[in-house]
């Protein structure tokens, strides 16, 4: 996954449709598909299935909704020949096996599963590549292509219910580098009295709102659409905390564009003021990106690398005398 890169000329098969892929966006409480031509990447329209799904079902329901969301997805269209598919960690990605346990409930009944197989045959779809991918990943792919970038080295980060982050140099997906944590990601590195996931996710926005008002908060987007001084006080704090935690991993790294998504990032307008303060402090001057559309860039970005993973497999294949056209 590391080498993916955007761009490239590849053969066609006679028999499959050029570029065309599913990709898959499962949470916790839906899951949402989308057929995603990977040979256009900016400004395609996408037709999104969204299905609600309960996480904290048994294997069989939650494969039901998966593979019921991949069949609705492709009701009436042209077969796809690789489907990439975000899933939340921990996650063997690369045998397609959940390891999740023993945080929250979400998912656990699918421990130890091998979904790739199960969707294949509760699909059907036995010839179909399933792949999947860590959604952070996925978001880092489906920006730089949706965005247009050229940034060098880019940081991407997704501000949610969790700090996802990933990063890229020279368009091209790095998860080892010897300026970048060692686990290759930020969610765990140290900061002030715990770790970054702490800080830059729901649950701090929600420990933070009951602690200075003793009411509970029913989420972000709620806490956006107040208009008081402690309301912004709050924001302040989490774009101060976000830059002081970045600055010297954007330095390090030589960052030189930083693209926030996230639903925490909808309401980057509270919070913008005090990150940019923080950054301003940096060497070389950092372009900060906020994406609205981090389940699109999620979705394309799933297909695109599971695209990518089948034209190597294919390319991979013996070759028969009438496989490939011109």
């Amino acid at each position: 996954m590391s080498g993916f890169h955007i761009g490239g000329n590849t053969k066609t098969c006679m028999n499959k449709v050029p570029g065309i892929s599913l990709g898959l966006d499962v949470g916790g409480s839906h899951v949402t598909a989308a057929v995603v031509d990977a040979s256009l990447w900016r400004g395609q329209s996408l037709r999104l299935v969204r299905n609600e799904m309960d996480s904290f079902g048994t294997a069989s329901e939650i494969i039901a909704s998966v593979a019921g969301c991949i069949k609705e997805a492709l009701d009436g269209g042209q077969p796809v020949n690789e489907i990439g598919i975000a899933f939340p960690g921990p996650f063997d990605y690369e045998n397609g096996i959940c390891r999740i346990l023993n945080v929250g409930g979400k998912f656990e009944q699918m421990f130890g599963l091998d979904i790739g197989e199960a969707l294949k045959e509760a699909t059907g779809m036995t010839d179909t590549l399933f792949r999947f991918y860590n959604d952070a990943h996925c978001f880092a792919v489906g920006a730089y292509a949706l965005n247009g970038l050229k940034s060098e080295r880019t940081v991407f980060l997704t501000l949610g219910s969790g700090f996802g982050s990933s990063f890229m140099e020279d368009g091209r997906l790095v998860t080892h580098h010897p300026a970048l944590p060692v686990q290759g990601a930020f969610y765990n590195e140290p900061f002030r009295e715990s770790i970054a996931d702490d800080y830059f996710s729901t649950r701090w926005f929600h420990r933070t709102y009951e602690q200075a008002t003793g009411q509970a908060l029913a989420g972000v987007r709620e806490l956006a659409e107040m208009h008081s001084g402690a309301v912004s006080g709050i924001f302040h704090e989490f774009g101060a905390n976000l830059g002081e935690f970045l600055r010297p991993w954007l330095e390090k790294f030589e960052c030189d564009e930083l693209v926030i998504g996230g639903n925490i990032a909808r309401a980057s307008h509270l919070f913008w003021n005090a990150l940019e303060n923080e950054l301003k402090s940096l060497d070389s001057k950092v372009n900060v990106v906020f994406c609205d559309d981090t389940e699109a860039c999620i979705l394309i970005g799933a297909a695109g690398l599971a695209r990518q993973e089948g034209v190597a497999r294919d390319q991979a294949l013996p070759l028969r005398e009438d496989q490939f056209a011109d």
